[in-house]
């Protein structure tokens, strides 16, 4: 009896010992895992890893840098810059730095042809770390003219109520509301001009004839002189 629970001990205390080894080796890999992630902390100090900014739709491009300076013992080697866009272009005056040596990514966008929420993403391989380093350029770009809301819903035999839509004119852009037109005859729309502070702002007011039946429609707006991309209106009873 004695020698068989001195087993079911041996057992349970090799089992023990498996687990604990198995534990100690999840722990070193978690911590390797760690070192890894803050490896590029330790090699490379950026100023800033996420820029953000907003810029008007007459700026044909945009220029940010990304200074960054060798906090390791030795030197590195920046071995590549990958923009996720093809409207960004990413330039180094040098790859390798020197311990303690400063550096910076010059980057420039192309937004002749782009409104709107612009999100970028730079892969900077580094020679030393086995991951790149991702950088960020966050870019609002304001349009030459927008509308909001851009969907005005209705109820089916719901009151005809008007709606109104605010259109803002850019103020870098020289820009008039020419026309405003409905492809549907049940939508009939009223155009206001106001000017404040040197901004002009349009309300344009919509209301359907009736809701007792289901109807689509899209207001253009069209500007003088013309713009790619001008906004409009989508209306819907249902």
């Amino acid at each position: 009896m004695a020698l068989k629970n001195s087993r079911v001990i041996g057992l349970t205390m090799t089992v023990g010992r498996s687990s604990a080894l198995l534990l100690a080796g999840l722990a070193c890999c978690l911590w390797a895992g760690e070192i890894e992630a803050g490896a590029a902390t330790q090699i490379v100090r950026w100023d800033q890893e996420k820029i953000a900014a907003t810029i008007s739709d007459v700026e044909k491009s945009f220029h940010a840098t990304f200074p960054f300076q060798n906090v390791s013992n030795g030197p590195i080697t920046i071995i590549a810059v990958n923009a996720s866009c093809g409207c960004t272009t990413a330039k180094l005056s040098k790859y390798t730095y020197n311990k303690l040596e400063r550096g910076k990514i010059e980057v420039d966008v192309d937004t002749e042809t782009r409104v709107g929420h612009q999100r970028i993403t730079l892969s900077v391989g580094i020679k030393e770390l086995s991951a790149p380093v991702m950088l960020e350029l966050e870019l609002e770009i304001s349009p030459p003219v927008s509308a909001q809301p851009s969907l005005i819903f209705w109820k089916l035999d719901s009151k005809p109520d008007p709606r109104i839509v605010e259109i803002s004119i850019n103020r870098d852009r020289q820009i008039l509301i020419q026309d405003v037109k409905s492809d549907n005859a049940n939508f009939l729309t009223t155009l206001t001009r106001e000017q404040s502070n040197g901004a002009i702002r349009y309300k344009l007011q919509i209301a359907p004839v009736s809701t007792q039946r289901e109807a689509r429609g899209l207001i253009k707006i069209t500007t003088l002189p013309a713009i790619k991309n001008s906004p409009s209106v989508f209306v819907v009873i249902e």
